[in-house]
């Protein structure tokens, strides 16, 4: 027997999802997803070449082999499109992932990206944007990202050096770094 439930309900202030949980009279239960409003949808942009770029939002890609098992709210690292080659900088060091090697590989927000594209792509993320935290960073070079427009990152907070990379040109001591776009910071 079908039957129409009405349900009056009010997210959170800081969610556009909600999960809940339905039970029947009978103990059986039914899951759903609650949607408020819009979906904050976000796109990243990507061209043929080299981009210097991050995630637009709060979510982890990742190349999974086979045997393990994703975390949940990753998502493929495929997503990304037709691309040749990804390097990421961490602590000093390079990691490099290309579609050949099939090892564990994660981009995680906060993380700026080397992307090397065969073919323009735009990526769609749904999801809440980050603040990327650069107060407590430790001396040295970092390769960042932000989910959230930075502005005058130099003069705020005293770093060394800033670079970001655009239409395949390097721009010292950026006024601004877009949502989506990557960049160096030396401490």
């Amino acid at each position: 027997m079908d039957c129409l439930i009405k349900l009056d309900y009010t997210a959170p202030n800081y969610s556009t999802e909600d999960k809940i949980t339905l039970t029947d009279r009978a103990g059986a239960e039914v899951f759903a997803t609650i949607r408020v409003g819009n979906a904050d949808i976000k796109t990243l942009n990507l061209k043929s070449g080299w981009n210097l770029a991050s995630l637009l939002v709060d979510k982890t890609l990742s190349y999974i082999p086979e045997g393990f098992f994703p975390s949940q709210g990753v998502e493929d690292i495929e997503i990304l499109g037709d691309f040749f080659v990804i390097f990421i900088y961490i602590d000093g060091e390079w990691e490099v992932y290309n579609k050949n090697e099939k090892k564990l590989f994660e981009l995680k927000p906060q993380m700026g990206f080397w992307i090397k594209m065969n073919s323009e792509n735009s990526i769609t993320f749904e999801g809440d944007n980050y603040a990327t935290n650069i107060s407590s960073l430790s001396n040295g070079w970092h390769l960042l990202g932000t989910g959230k427009q930075l502005s005058n990152i130099q003069e705020s907070f005293g770093f060394k050096k800033v670079w970001s990379y655009k239409n395949s040109s390097w721009i010292k001591n950026p006024e601004k770094i877009e949502a989506g776009q990557g960049f160096w910071l030396q401490k």
